[in-house]
């Protein structure tokens, strides 16, 4: 039997969210894509300070400690793991979502032999994208997402391209990208599986994610809550005729500490990050109901620590029928004109009117 791994932080999410409207919230404008938190805590400024011999101090307390023993892969640094998969999901819903995917082109390149050599590989991907942009623009931007897979049962690197160009992507013949990359088989396509809406998730998943029959009959140790069920082919974005259970994370311990899985032009597009009151993003999406909401609780039972985390999601392009504000929206516009109507007569108010 295969042990499970343990982990001292817990969480727990929940498929909705309350906010309320006079909170502060952060959005995050991705193309179409409007997404809106609320965190709890959310930490102003860096709260340690680095001291030598591989030591810190936490300012709050003044106590000093020393910092964690190296990881070994990318799945130790848990916080970091999460933030890149993020800056992946957000990075590719900014740049490849409707209208935009017709300026995509989404090429796979593999290796002949088993590669695990990581500083050759970034060689290969920097001279692939300088010819590819000679040959076909030099505003031609890129997102690349090296990939561990198993090859000959052992862990090999390939990597998932994005080529975005300015206008409609051109056709460009397979063998001419072979031609260009030259190191083993090359996969271009146009219309990177139409049926999978949220390509920024897909490729989360794709990178990080292995069926539970492969775990299991290559031995590798997996966490129970680890075990997730799909709908759809995480290959090939097929719908299944049944759902396929899958590991979440599985791969990330094959990549190499500090590995950078994020590759990116400097030309692309970013998302952009806003400080607002909620119910001003309220009015901003036209008071349509989110596509998408949730409430994260994480829980650090070691150190007593704890934070949550409420996320909705906005599809700006979607098309609806009914756009009113909703019983909490009407209850916030009506304190927000009393507290207006206020304000202007206090300000309309002169000192003679307060002599009796």
């Amino acid at each position: 039997m295969i042990k499970a791994l343990t982990m001292s932080l817990e969480y727990k999410r929940r498929n909705y969210c309350y906010i309320d409207h006079f909170d502060m919230v952060i959005e995050y404008h991705l193309g179409d894509i409007l997404r809106v938190k609320k965190i709890k805590n959310c930490n102003t400024e860096c709260p340690i300070e680095r001291l030598p011999n591989n030591q810190y101090r936490i300012k709050k307390t003044g106590e000093v400690k020393k910092y964690k023993e190296r990881i070994k892969n990318r799945s130790q640094g848990i916080i970091a793991l999460s933030r890149t998969r993020r800056e992946i999901k957000d990075v590719i819903t900014t740049n490849c979502r409707g209208k935009d995917r017709k300026k995509c082109m989404f090429i796979t390149l593999t290796y002949e032999e088993v590669m695990k050599d990581t500083e050759r590989l970034c060689s290969d991907l920097n001279t692939f994208a300088h010819k590819f942009r000679y040959h076909y623009g030099k505003d031609v931007q890129y997102i690349m997402l090296p990939a561990p897979q198993l090859k000959r049962k052992e862990w090999s690197f390939h990597t998932h391209c994005i080529f975005i160009f300015k206008n409609k992507a051109p056709f460009i013949d397979n063998r001419d990208i072979q031609k260009l990359w030259k190191h083993g088989i090359t996969n271009t396509q146009y219309k990177l599986y139409g049926n999978v809406d949220n390509l920024g998730a897909y490729f989360v998943a794709h990178l990080n994610d292995m069926p539970l029959d492969e775990v299991i009959e290559l031995g590798i140790p997996y966490d129970e809550k680890d075990v997730k069920e799909i709908s759809f082919d995480y290959q090939n974005g097929k719908k299944l005729d049944k759902p396929l259970k899958i590991v979440k994370g599985i791969r990330a311990r094959y990549y190499p500490p500090n590995f950078k899985i994020l590759r990116v032009s400097t030309g692309l597009k970013k998302p952009i990050k806003k400080r607002n009151k909620y119910h001003e993003t309220r009015k901003k999406v036209d008071y349509r109901k989110p596509t998408y909401s949730s409430t994260l609780i994480i829980t650090d039972k070691e150190k007593g620590w704890s934070n949550t985390i409420k996320t909705e999601e906005y599809n700006l392009n979607r098309s609806i029928t009914v756009s009113k504000p909703n019983s909490r929206d009407l209850e916030a516009l009506n304190y927000i004109k009393k507290q207006q109507e206020r304000d202007k007569l206090m300000k309309n108010l002169t000192q003679d009117d307060y002599d009796f």
